[in-house]
């Protein structure tokens, strides 16, 4: 309660006006007993007990001591708590600096509470406390709920949380749900407690990429050779790794291989054989491209049967000559299109 909190405060100074009080009269009394041996006359003239005197002194004295207590001491130097529920920030700091208070602030997110007002319950002293003037006053106020930035382009997205104090932590992925370099995911979101300064984890949907690693452009290889590479994100259940290989001396053909779409390691590793030249002796020396595809599954389709076509009839026409059963043809805008990667320029050396 206010009134027990007060008396706490004050139990200090109204002993020591106590203890004055008392001191004054103890000391009436030395005094008077000198003064008795001292004169008769003053003996005489002094017509009230001496105990009696030095009981009205230190009265005196701890009513002097009470109203300094009560009076100037708590105009100076005591403060009571005032209420700041309902108050944006501003007004909570100028009400505690009208009462001679510090505030302390902390900032939380806070789905239910308006941005910058006072998260009720967080007010330390409470309401009607009596404290000592420049003591300081801890509150939180709310910051609102986490940004929703899933859809918003990267750099919008790390700037929004920047501007409510949050970090962005970026992860690459893949969603077809966004755009590319826009956010897919978010966490933690909405109304999860976090403080100022938290880490928010935006997924953020990239454009695959793929490093080929081995062979290496211009470089004279056997055929067939093992080509060695890495994407950079994880493919989508729609999406399909191939392998193309084109003539430079008939760059409008395109010969898929390895018969199947490629399948990453864990590590987003992949190997897969390019059969330059088919095994015709006089193909050494000519020179190829060697493409990484990615594409969808209606090309994905198309490509399978392709290759299931070649190898029963033995017939390795450019993918771009052929015609699957539903009439399906391929173009080399399409295949182009399709390109994440290309060795330039490699040298058919021999066979093994």
């Amino acid at each position: 309660m206010p009134l027990l909190n007060l008396i706490e405060l004050l139990k200090g100074p109204i002993i020591s006006a106590v203890v004055v009080g008392v001191a004054a009269g103890l000391i009436t009394q030395v005094v008077m007993g000198i003064l008795k041996k001292l004169s008769k006359m003053i003996r005489e003239r002094v017509n009230i007990k001496t105990w009696k005197l030095a009981a009205i002194i230190s009265i005196i004295f701890i009513i002097i001591g009470l109203v300094y207590v009560f009076g100037p001491y708590k105009d100076q130097n005591i403060s009571q708590m005032p209420d700041l529920t309902d108050l944006s920030k501003d007004m909570a700091a100028a009400r505690l600096e009208e009462a001679g208070l510090r505030p302390e602030f902390k900032e939380r997110f806070n789905c239910t509470i308006e941005r910058n007002y006072i998260i009720p319950g967080t007010q330390d002293p409470k309401a009607g406390t009596y404290i000592q003037k420049n003591s300081s006053v801890k509150v939180a106020i709310s910051l609102g709920g986490i940004p929703n930035v899933i859809g918003m382009e990267e750099e919008e997205a790390i700037q929004t949380l920047k501007d409510v104090k949050l970090n962005a932590t970026i992860v690459e992925g893949r969603d077809s749900s966004v755009e590319e370099d826009h956010v897919f995911q978010q966490d933690p979101a909405g109304c999860d407690a976090v403080t100022a300064g938290s880490k928010i984890k935006l997924s953020v949907n990239r454009a695959i990429s793929v490093l080929v690693q081995s062979p290496l452009d211009g470089e004279d290889i056997y055929s067939p050779v093992a080509l060695e590479g890495k994407i950079n994100v994880p493919l989508l259940e729609k999406e399909h790794l191939w392998i193309v290989v084109n003539p430079r001396e008939a760059l409008m053909n395109y010969y898929p291989q390895s018969g199947s779409p490629l399948t990453p390691r864990e590590d987003l590793s992949f190997t897969g054989n390019a059969y330059l030249g088919a095994g015709l002796e006089g193909d050494i020396g000519k020179r190829y491209d060697i493409l990484v595809l990615v594409v969808g599954d209606d090309l994905n389709a198309v490509i399978e049967e392709y290759m299931d076509y070649a190898r029963i009839n033995s017939d390795w026409r450019s993918i771009t000559d052929w015609t699957s059963s539903s009439g399906r043809t391929v173009s080399q805008e399409e295949i182009v299109k399709s390109i994440k990667a290309r060795v330039s320029d490699v040298g058919l050396k021999d066979y093994r």
